[in-house]
């Protein structure tokens, strides 16, 4: 029901893909899968979002971000944080966006730096880099705000650590 709700999603059928939610929801609570609550209530942040009802989206974020910590699913704590990063840049909240772009950054390094094998930490790092771009933006968006700042500088140091991750990955 989960992708089946992605999938209306992407077609532009949102009522339909909120439907599926709301059904994989309810399932998912009834049997106690709580990583799958997590996701779909992510998913339905993210609808949520798409539709321009950032707060409804945020606090759909906030219940998935609160189990995924709960029961450790560090990978979709990292993800939900950035999409609460996301929603609240868009808000105007840019100090709360970095603080939380830098934590979902500090468990994507964990995760990669834990992986055993090599072909998986590349692979899982590849799919993390719009978190880098989003976080090199909002520094140089802050930058906009206040050019006085060091954010270009920091945003620079940003660019290059992810450049730099990238390349190890590729030796390894």
């Amino acid at each position: 029901l989960g992708n089946i709700g992605l999938t209306y999603n992407e077609m532009g059928e949102k009522r339909k893909a909120m439907d599926s939610y709301n059904q994989a929801l309810s399932i998912g609570r009834s049997v106690g899968n709580r990583s799958g609550e997590a996701v779909t209530l992510g998913n339905i942040g993210g609808l949520y979002d798409e539709l321009g009802e950032k707060q409804k989206g945020l606090d759909f974020y906030n219940q998935a971000l609160s189990i995924s910590r709960e029961i450790g699913a560090a990978g979709v704590e990292a993800r939900t944080l950035f999409h609460i990063a996301r929603i609240n840049r868009a808000l105007g909240r840019l100090d709360e966006s970095r603080s939380q772009v830098e934590s979902s950054l500090k468990i994507i390094e964990s995760i990669r730096a834990s992986v055993v094998s090599k072909d998986f930490g590349a692979s899982y790092f590849a799919t993390e880099q719009d978190v880098y771009e989003f976080y090199i933006d909002l520094l140089m968006q802050m930058r906009g705000r206040a050019p006085a700042g060091s954010h270009d500088a920091e945003a620079l140091q940003v660019s290059e650590r992810s450049r730099a991750r990238s390349l190890l990955e590729s030796l390894a």
